[in-house]
């Protein structure tokens, strides 16, 4: 079981939360990625996994590198501070440079899950200011809100599978966390509380 609750924080891990909402959105309701085209989400999926999970993957590796945290789980909420601060600041720039280099506008829908993404960021080290809450749960639960705002405005049945597996899914994410000792119920709780608020607010006001 610790072998597999391990497998689910690794492959469920927040930082790849836009990459699967590209990929599948793409594949299944390409609608929800315009301007881009079904024939380049292989293309964009790459530009998305490189940009929002290896580039910050490489940021914690250097401060691990340097001292300023003890492992790359950041047990501690004090040693989260200044990573999620650089990731936070490297999701606006990759926000930007997007905006600016590719021509996406401000309506695109694509550009628009950017900016929840870039929002369920921003929440993330608010709270790590004060509080340790689960990053994992919040992402699982963001990604629940997420879906399931996007069926309801597709009208049709495409997404009502991925919805119900993503159910499933946050439920065995939140489970692993609490079995490795990761967080506590409360923790666990509070990121589920945060990313369910913080997706609804972000996709009411965007869509």
């Amino acid at each position: 079981m610790n072998v597999i609750s391990k497998f689910i924080s690794f492959v469920f891990h927040p930082l790849l939360l836009a990459t699967y909402l590209v990929a599948l959105l793409g594949w299944l309701y390409p609608v929800a990625i315009l301007p881009v085209q079904a024939s380049s989400v292989k293309n964009l999926t790459a530009l998305i996994f490189i940009s929002t999970f290896c580039l910050p993957a490489i940021n914690v590796y250097l401060f691990k590198s340097f001292g300023t945290i003890s492992s790359f789980k950041m047990p501690l909420r004090q040693e989260r501070v200044w990573p999620f601060f650089m990731i936070l600041l490297l999701y606006i720039l990759v926000t930007w440079l997007l905006y600016v280099k590719t021509g996406l506008q401000w309506g695109d829908n694509l550009f628009r899950f950017i900016l929840v993404t870039d929002a369920l960021v921003l929440v993330s080290f608010v709270l790590t200011l004060r509080w340790k809450v689960s990053i994992h749960s919040l992402a699982a639960t963001a990604w629940v809100t997420i879906v399931g705002f996007t069926h309801s405005l597709s009208g049709g049945n495409e997404l009502m599978l991925l919805w119900l597996i993503s159910i499933v899914v946050a439920g065995a994410i939140m489970s692993a966390r609490l079995y490795l000792g990761a967080h506590t119920p409360r923790e666990v709780y509070a990121g589920a509380a945060a990313g369910i608020a913080t997706a609804s607010v972000s996709m009411l006001i965007l869509f």
